[in-house]
């Protein structure tokens, strides 16, 4: 979209704009974050330059390094990506699951405390421990 102008195509975007989101991008890692991520980039051209020669060795080449580096690359994020997403859902099963168990436990209270409340009503107290007491009574006899 173009500011206070109508809605355009994504896909017709201007060079000018392309040369804007770029520089957004660029100055938008730094520090640790800047260099974890170019460390994930070498790490994955190295593995593409690797993958690229025992190809090569092979006798099995489809690609140029260039790409084989570009989608290894890729690959490394994608893989990076699947970990994150993995490591997400655990994390959500998890507090799902600890929150079934806070409030399984809190039912579990909740009927214990009904129980007890039911159990010392009055008429049902004196008339189980009465009729303990007339057992023994009945026995001293």
């Amino acid at each position: 979209m173009r500011k206070g102008g109508e809605p355009e195509h994504p896909t017709k975007a201007t060079a000018s704009d392309a040369d804007e989101a770029a520089e957004a991008a660029e100055g938008g890692l730094a520090g640790k974050d800047r260099k974890y991520v170019v460390d994930l980039v070498e790490a994955g051209l190295q593995r593409g330059k690797r993958d690229f020669e025992r190809a090569k060795k092979q006798g099995i080449l489809t690609r140029t390094l260039e790409e084989t580096q570009e989608r290894t690359v890729q690959k490394v994020f994608a893989e990076l990506e699947y970990k994150r997403r993995d490591v997400e859902e655990r994390l959500r099963k998890n507090e799902g699951r600890e929150r079934e168990q806070q409030e399984e436990e809190q039912n579990k209270l909740k009927r214990e405390r009904e129980f007890e409340r039911g159990w010392r009503d009055g008429k049902r107290v004196n008339h189980r421990v009465g009729n303990w007491r007339n057992f023994n009574k009945k026995q001293k006899k």
